[in-house]
């Protein structure tokens, strides 16, 4: 059965190079041509949470998390996964909740953004109780705000 564990580097670097295509659309819109990896690993050393979705074979298929920001108690909440998460997507979900709620003992307001094409993403964050805002655009690409307000 699929597990969640604390984050690893190793994890990190696994998901991000084996990244679900869209996942790795929204990177390089959001970032531009800068190095997936690099990007994915800086965000996790400065998370406040991260945890590891796993298969049953240990292998991740997802890493999220939470990464504070400048404005006191707001923090990012983010998630990237691999292909496998489309596998695993049932167990992964009923525990998605209990991982928010840990999100929301460190930050009242979690905010962030999505790529619009990314539906996979949308999906799972609107199932979570997110609420999203107008697009704006980030390097001629759509992306969606959006946030989630402690309960």
């Amino acid at each position: 059965m699929p597990y969640p564990r604390e984050a690893t580097q190793a994890d990190v670097a696994y998901v991000a190079s084996n990244l679900r295509k869209a996942d790795e659309i929204e990177m390089r819109r959001a970032y531009g041509t800068a190095d997936i990896v690099e990007q994915f690993v800086t965000g996790h050393h400065a998370a406040t949470m991260s945890v590891a979705g796993c298969s049953d074979d240990g292998t991740p298929f997802a890493v999220f998390g939470v990464t504070p920001s400048a404005v006191p108690l707001v923090g990012y909440p983010w998630m990237l996964g691999t292909p496998d998460i489309v596998k695993n997507t049932k167990t992964f979900l009923v525990r998605c909740p209990e991982f928010v709620a840990k999100m929301h003992d460190h930050y009242p307001v979690l905010l962030n953004f999505v790529d619009q094409d990314n539906k996979l993403a949308i999906r799972w964050l609107k199932w979570l109780g997110f609420k999203f805002s107008a697009p704006f655009d980030l390097r001629g690409h759509p992306f969606l705000p959006f946030y989630r307000t402690k309960d």
